[in-house]
């Protein structure tokens, strides 16, 4: 299944940095490195048509800090596949012209509290892979250093489906 493909890739490439790490360099001191994924499921709705794993990674190989990341598929249990988030709008609409400042506004919001008041936050469609749909809302996640330092830690922000509304392929998505 996704989730055990997913496990058994992440262990494999965290196993394989440690060794190439090794090799490099025989002075290098090697603290102990780690490891954790945790994982969470999001229903699109009750029907269960769509569900949304949101898996989080922490890892640290020795550096100043640990490292956290997501990694999230969206998956359609009817037509048994991945749903790329261009999936969920509109054939030749740019959800990312329209999701962009919207984004924008709330993460201002969100760091202000941290005397920040810019987001790092590209409006390329590579900072926005990782999303949580439900049938109210689609949430983006943010990982450290994507729109904001380390220490704001990873950010979510949710957009109510409302404000898509004209873009908006859902319910009825055709992959």
């Amino acid at each position: 299944n996704i989730i055990d493909t997913f496990f058994e890739l992440q262990r494999e490439y965290f196993t394989d940095f440690y060794i190439e790490t090794l090799s490099m360099d025989d002075d290098l001191p090697m603290r102990p490195w780690y490891l954790e994924i945790t994982y969470d499921l999001y229903p699109y709705s009750e029907a269960g048509e769509l569900v949304t794993v949101v898996f989080s990674i922490y890892e640290y190989t020795g550096g100043a800090h640990d490292n956290f990341y997501y990694e999230t598929i969206t998956f359609d249990l009817i037509e048994d596949t991945d749903v790329p988030l261009e999936w969920l709008f509109v054939e030749g609409s740019d959800p990312i012209a329209v999701v962009y400042p919207l984004v924008v506004e709330q993460l201002n919001a969100q760091l202000s509290e941290f005397g920040l008041d810019e987001t790092w936050l590209e409006p390329s469609p590579e900072y926005f892979q990782d999303f949580i749909i439900t049938e109210d809302s689609i949430t983006f996640l943010f990982e450290p250093y994507v729109a904001a330092p380390y220490a704001a830690g990873p950010l979510q922000v949710e957009i109510p489906m409302s404000e898509l509304a004209d873009i908006s392929a859902l319910p009825f998505y055709t992959p």
